[in-house]
């Protein structure tokens, strides 16, 4: 059996994981808890401090102090769902690559879409990435977003 793949190098399913996996932006959830958490502070204290700036500019601070700390603690928590998003997205794209046992590609740019039947050997290799490697990412990603939506609703309920 063959192993060739008609498919150009970077748009390989499994070369498209090393891509994400290395990217600076997509590479944290891979990571262990701690600097994941890091992560989700810094974007979280970006969020809050920019809704705050935002919120204080209202004028409304003085009035009404306790609204000036919740909308910029949504602000924050908004911007970190929006991040979250875009990684779970990523992620997500990767896994179906992965998990498919055919693969869409583009091989000139020219929108010639063409499919690829993967080998059983290339389709166990990536199966195996995409379960034991992607997988635990996206269900990461997906317990963050609920417990920050159960935060948000908590939120919600004292205002």
């Amino acid at each position: 059996m063959s192993s060739f793949c008609p498919i150009p190098t970077e748009q390989q399913p499994l070369n498209e994981y090393q891509t994400l996996n290395n990217s600076f932006l997509f590479y944290w959830p891979s990571q262990k808890l701690e600097i994941y958490i890091f992560y989700l502070s810094i974007i979280y204290l970006f969020g809050f401090l920019l809704s705050l700036t935002i919120t204080i500019n209202n004028g409304f601070y003085l009035s009404r102090p306790f609204d000036t700390i919740l909308n910029a603690i949504i602000g924050g928590n908004f911007i970190l769902i929006l991040d979250l998003c875009r990684l779970y997205l990523g992620w997500f794209y990767i896994c179906q690559r992965l998990l498919s046992a055919t693969v869409s590609y583009e091989e000139s740019g020219w929108y010639d879409g063409q499919v690829w039947v993967k080998t059983s050997e290339v389709l166990i290799k990536d199966r195996l990435v995409g379960i034991y490697q992607v997988r635990p990412i996206l269900d990461r990603l997906k317990q963050t977003l609920g417990i920050i939506f159960l935060f948000l609703g908590f939120i919600v309920l004292i205002r």
